[in-house]
């Protein structure tokens, strides 16, 4: 249980991949609890369910969604754009490889976990959007950079010049 009354399950790493039968599992021993009730504050807001299907906010959020998946699954937008976010990480990979720098966790995705000196942190902080992700002792720090579909090349090269 989370401190926000959250249930909250741990799940098994498998290089960040689930089988359907994990997924299935996981589902059901989710739901599987003495209370069904996992909000955090019941009752918090009179008639939810009514209220979020008045004036059609309900199917027009649904249909806005549904366009979104439409678009990224038509010529395949999704697999181009996130191509270009996989390549955008690589690049930053690689260079940060041949400087040195280590990763707290060994990068699969778009989303990058390195170790940082604090010292170079703090500089390159002032320049480069970066989110602290954990101390690692006093010397350094574990930072994640993500990449995305609007991750300029221009941006990275930036990036790779300031590391």
């Amino acid at each position: 249980m989370e401190a926000g009354g959250h249930k909250v399950l741990g799940l098994p790493h498998h290089n960040g991949k689930l089988c359907p039968v994990e997924v299935d599992k996981y589902i059901t021993e989710f739901y599987a609890g003495p209370s069904w009730d996992y909000m955090a504050a019941p009752g918090m807001v009179k008639q939810f369910d009514t209220i979020v299907k008045q004036r059609g906010v309900l199917l027009a959020k649904g249909r806005l969604l549904g366009l979104q998946f439409d678009t990224l699954f038509t010529d395949d937008l999704y697999i181009r754009i996130a191509r270009h976010a996989i390549n955008m990480a690589d690049r930053i990979v690689r260079a940060m490889r041949e400087k040195g720098y280590k990763f707290l966790i060994e990068p699969k995705t778009n989303q990058l976990f390195v170790i940082m000196e604090n010292k170079h942190l703090e500089e390159l902080s002032k320049t480069i959007g970066v989110e602290v992700w954990e101390k690692v002792d006093e010397e350094h720090t574990a930072v994640r950079i993500a990449t995305s579909w609007a991750t300029r090349e221009e941006d990275v090269d930036v990036l790779i010049g300031q590391l």
